[in-house]
């Protein structure tokens, strides 16, 4: 048995690579589990300890400690503490298969029964199968569909920049019609990878490709149009692309 102070728990919570053992994410997150329920029993042993970690918060508020709660809001949570000696925490591990995808990125492509199974025990409802949660399918961006949202984000600038310069030709309206086909459909795409639709997403995005350059002639849009994404195979330096989930498909 180990006595840590701050560092050893950070070092033991945040240990991957050059952990002894389990030295993956869900080995990662176990530990943290661990870590927190240790402090959750000490904690409920002496509620003291809760004043005394709010000093420290105080204390450091600006400088090492930040949170989307003010000070106002931790000490509104105090009297939570009363309830830690008689409450409970429940830990649920969402596990799955861990596998190499988008070249270099290893991700979990975790069992969506057990999730679905997981919410509904917490939080007592069902909800629908997750979408989008294979190797086959962030394999799929990588290759193809990036080039699809990479020709969203670019058309995007071309038509805002026309609508503020109060362009009103049939080019923005191609544009704008060219940008919608191609999100309804490349929103259609999912762990299946019908081949259909995603031959049909190709088609539309060299589509879109078009009417953005003949929106940019007719608009005079200043800027060159850049369809290339940023070094293949490191596509998450690309700003276009890194931020790929925040597409607003609206």
């Amino acid at each position: 048995m180990q006595h840590l102070d701050g560092t050893g728990i950070m070092d033991y919570s945040r240990a991957r690579r050059n952990a002894t053992k389990n030295n993956n994410d869900y080995g990662r997150t176990k530990r943290q589990r661990t870590v927190l329920n240790a402090l959750f029993e000490k904690v409920s042993r002496d509620l003291d300890l809760v004043y005394d970690v709010l000093d420290v918060i105080v204390e450091n508020f600006d400088d090492n400690f930040f949170s989307d709660l003010s000070v106002a809001d931790l000490m509104d949570m105090m009297s939570l503490t009363e309830q830690l000696a008689s409450g409970s925490i429940s830990n649920y591990e969402m596990s799955g298969e861990i596998g190499m995808a988008m070249k270099y990125f290893n991700s979990s492509f975790f069992d969506t029964e057990k999730r679905k199974d997981i919410i509904r025990k917490v939080y007592g409802v069902s909800i629908d199968d997750l979408r989008l949660n294979s190797r086959e399918y962030l394999n799929y961006l990588h290759l193809h569909g990036f080039k699809a949202i990479k020709a969203i984000r670019v058309s995007s600038r071309v038509i805002e920049w026309a609508q503020k310069k109060k362009y009103t030709g049939d080019e923005l309206n191609n544009a704008i019609t060219a940008r919608k086909q191609l999100i309804d459909k490349f929103s259609e795409v999912d762990d299946t990878l019908n081949r259909d639709t995603t031959i049909a997403v190709e088609k539309r995005t060299d589509a879109l490709k078009v009417a953005t350059a003949e929106l940019r002639t007719a608009c005079k849009y200043p800027e060159k149009l850049s369809w290339s994404i940023v070094e293949t195979d490191k596509w998450y330096l690309d700003p276009d692309i890194n931020q790929y989930n925040d597409i607003d498909w609206n």
